[in-house]
């Protein structure tokens, strides 16, 4: 869910980064420092014990996860208007290398006659 949540509030232009940015935290903070946490907590108490306060971390984690559910409908307006703005912005730009085709001063062709064909101007 988290990895769905991550590439939906993501432009997609950068979306393969957004996806191994969160991979990378995910590996660095759960998997590599998991086990660090879990046999420092048995040092530190015993190992009953610490097993019994690690799922509190998963706790904390659904308590952070509600927190952000709050911005996540922000994040997708975000992104839905960044959206509209990179397809006006490349209708434009496509409109305007249209326009610039068909104009001699540019080097272009000069549309002339009822089937706008190609002509000398």
């Amino acid at each position: 869910m988290v990895t769905a949540v991550a590439i939906e509030v993501v432009h997609p232009g950068i979306r393969s980064t957004g996806a191994s940015v969160l991979s990378l935290f995910q590996n660095l903070l759960g998997l590599a420092a998991g086990p660090f946490i879990a046999g420092w907590l048995s040092d530190v108490w015993s190992l009953e014990t610490a097993l019994t306060v690690i799922p509190a971390f998963g706790l904390l984690a659904a308590g952070l996860f509600m927190i952000t559910s709050r911005c996540y409908e922000a994040d997708l307006k975000r992104v839905d208007t960044d959206l509209r703005e990179d397809r006006r912005t490349s209708l434009k730009r496509a409109e305007l290398e249209r326009l610039k085709l068909h104009r001699p001063e540019t080097g272009g062709t000069t549309l002339v006659g009822p089937n706008l064909r190609p002509g000398i101007p």
